[in-house]
């Protein structure tokens, strides 16, 4: 065996030592039994969310916020985000909306990137997670 062939097979080793049956990472069905189901008001898709499932939660999709006070069980949809809401910030007592910045139109970048509404613009913001 020549030097040239113990590099290959020092190189491979890890390789061959690291095939291992795949086992799944889905938890058990007893687990999901400890999740809380939310429905979001009109359907849509939650991007940011803050609070507390037990006291307020403030949910926001791309055009809305709502909170609920009771568990999900009912929403209000939160007064004055007017426009996309794609994030926010927690900081101490406050909740700042994150709304859209522009877009990447003019970015010379990675293609992934290009025509992307990128959240910024903090100045919108809650003590009360949405109420006012």
């Amino acid at each position: 065996m020549t030097m040239k062939h113990v590099v290959i097979l020092l190189l491979l080793c890890p390789l061959l030592t690291s095939c291992e049956d795949d086992e799944t990472n889905a938890p058990p069905d007893q687990d999901l039994q400890d999740w809380t189901t939310l429905i979001i008001p009109n359907g849509r898709e939650a991007y940011a969310i803050a609070g507390s499932i037990d006291d307020t939660l403030l949910v926001t999709t791309m055009m809305s916020a709502y909170y609920t006070t009771d568990g999900g069980d009912t929403w209000q949809e939160s007064p004055d985000f007017q426009g996309l809401v794609p994030d926010v910030v927690e900081r101490n007592d406050t909740v700042y909306a994150l709304r859209a910045f522009g877009s990447l139109k003019d970015y010379a970048g990675p293609p992934f990137l290009a025509d992307q509404v990128y959240a910024g613009l903090a100045d919108q913001y809650t003590t009360n997670y949405g109420v006012t």
